[in-house]
């Protein structure tokens, strides 16, 4: 009976990080086709957090909106 536990633990624990995952990507899909890239741009500047672990900002919203304009479509 103890075998048959850690299987079934490892199986939910892959399904909800495929869940997490899916979620997370429908949600940057949803902001980045209703949102304009210079709009998400400026929102990553406004965000504290990312200061605090000493990112550049501005490099990094940069690296967003080339990232967004050659997104495909499907």
């Amino acid at each position: 009976m103890a075998l048959c536990q850690y299987p079934l633990k490892a199986l939910r624990q892959a399904y909800d990080l495929s869940g997490s995952i899916l979620f997370i990507n429908g949600v940057a899909s949803l902001l980045t086709l209703t949102t304009k890239p210079l709009a998400l741009t400026k929102g990553l500047k406004i965000i504290k957090t990312i200061t605090k672990l000493r990112v550049p900002i501005e490099q990094f919203s940069l690296m967003i909106v080339i990232a967004i304009c050659f997104k495909q479509i499907y």
